[in-house]
């Protein structure tokens, strides 16, 4: 994960939880990544970027999948359900909304784009072996 208008040292990179060796729980999480939002003074988003290796006889194969930006909001939704990632109550969408207010269909379509980018990697890299 990267947060714009964090310095490089304070990006969470793969430790989204853990601060300065703290395990955060989900409120202290909401609270410490909505801090950005609220101290720079342009919109500041969230990325999301997946790597993908596979190793083969033939090689290594790599890929970055990037998720659609999302702005992050100084100010959590008052809805706190969230379906896993507490994040989803200060992460908006380009529509203004929040995204754990998405419905069960869109939220499967958001994550349709990074599972077909997924597994066109594998499948063309399987059937490379083909050929």
């Amino acid at each position: 994960m990267y947060i714009d208008g964090l310095p490089s040292d304070k990006q969470p990179g793969l430790y989204v939880r853990r601060v300065d060796g703290q395990v955060l729980t989900d409120d202290e999480m909401i609270e410490y990544y909505s801090n950005p939002a609220k101290s720079v003074k342009r919109d500041c988003y969230i990325r999301y970027f997946t790597g993908i290796a596979l190793i083969t006889k033939q090689g290594t194969f790599t890929k970055e999948l990037y998720d659609t930006p999302l702005k992050l909001s100084p100010i959590p939704n008052k809805n706190r359900k969230h379906n896993g990632n507490p994040l989803d109550v200060i992460s908006l969408l380009v529509d203004g909304r929040y995204f754990n207010d998405l419905t069960d269909e869109e939220r499967v379509s958001q994550d349709r784009k990074g599972e077909q980018e997924f597994t066109d990697f594998i499948i063309n890299h399987l059937l490379m072996w083909d050929e």
